[in-house]
């Protein structure tokens, strides 16, 4: 079993909203997925998936604070953010500087590489069991992780006899 599970995007930017309802496995190093700690209605628990939002981003300065903002909002809690600033052009420092030291957001700068790379380096960069791939110029509704780790569970129901 692969460390991630890659949430595939099927509808348009701007209208992200679910961002897609599919889940597939990604074969890596075959590590242990990581699961996060969860407190939902006083209950702890240990059980649920970390989902890491890798967010590339070049030149996208006006639009990857709504990006960042939308996933730091959603209603389910066990999310890393991975921003990957793949060499812009234009100072995104003061844009970035209020989630340098947020507990969930890492962010990472590189050279200009173009968005494989910059996603790649987000996979490399994330510690979750599922993946969100979220362009810098999109954002999420807040119930969408949610809703797509609610599709995966069903799906993975129908495959176990």
């Amino acid at each position: 079993m692969g460390k991630h599970r890659a949430c595939a995007r099927t509808r348009p930017p701007r209208a992200n909203g679910m961002g897609g309802a599919a889940s597939a496995r990604i074969g890596t190093s075959g590590t242990q997925p990581r699961r996060a700690r969860l407190e939902t209605r006083g209950v702890t628990m240990t059980s649920a998936p970390l989902v890491s939002v890798i967010i590339p981003c070049y030149n996208a300065g006006r639009f990857v604070r709504d990006a960042l903002d939308s996933a730091l909002a959603q209603t389910y809690a066990a999310v890393e953010i991975v921003l990957v600033n793949d060499g812009s052009t234009e100072d995104l420092e003061p844009t970035l500087a209020p989630y340098r030291n947020h507990a969930r957001v890492k962010i990472i700068a590189q050279t200009n590489q173009g968005l494989p790379a910059a996603r790649n380096r987000g996979i490399r960069e994330s510690r979750g069991e599922y993946l969100k791939f979220l362009d810098a110029d999109d954002w999420l509704a807040p119930n969408a992780l949610a809703g797509l780790l609610r599709f995966a569970a069903r799906q993975r129901s129908r495959r176990t006899p």
